[in-house]
């Protein structure tokens, strides 16, 4: 295998592990440090999830009284009999999913030996419309939960196949191809 073809291996796996990024650094955020009662990344997954049912597939965005209200039914099954404040908890972990700690937008950069300079990604696993008012799941953050199926490519057609079902005709239809 020439150095070119595995540099460009190297970069393709790198561009495609970076919609995970802000996933593991939410879990290393909230095991780190003062340590919450609860497992944030289990949470957010959770979140992804509901943006994908209720939010992508059904065409609209999720507003934070329904996540808060999902998180706190969660909660509840989870740690039945324990109290928590269920808005921050939906809050911090919100946040967590937009932004890093400091309240920017995630940054993966790696080092690309083909063209002799760093690649940067900016990555967010949600964004609120602030249209709509309500949270929607971006293309990273619906990378990241295919790619964490057992078989990424099998997701990816059942996903592009129910976005196309749902999606009215006209406009919405190239939305249903794009996914």
């Amino acid at each position: 295998m020439s150095y070119d073809k595995r540099f460009q291996d190297t970069n393709e796996r790198l561009r495609r592990l970076k919609s995970s990024f802000p996933f593991f650094k939410l879990y290393v955020y909230s095991s780190q440090g003062e340590r919450v009662p609860y497992d944030a990344a289990y949470l957010a997954i959770d979140i992804l999830t509901l943006l994908i049912e209720e939010g992508k597939l059904k065409g609209r965005s999720v507003s934070m009284g329904e996540i808060e209200t999902y998180i706190l039914k969660i909660l509840k099954e989870i740690y039945p009999s324990q109290e928590y404040n269920s808005k921050e908890i939906t809050r911090s972990i919100m946040e967590l999913l937009e932004t890093d700690r400091n309240g920017e937008t995630y940054l993966f950069e790696h080092i690309d030996p083909i063209r002799n300079k760093t690649t940067r990604y900016y990555v967010s696993l949600i964004r609120y419309d602030i249209t709509t008012r309500g949270y929607e799941i971006t293309e990273d953050g619906l990378d990241f939960m295919i790619s964490t199926k057992e078989l990424p490519e099998e997701a990816r057609i059942s996903v592009g196949l129910i976005l196309f079902k749902k999606a009215p005709a006209g406009a919405k239809l190239t939305v249903a191809f794009i996914a």
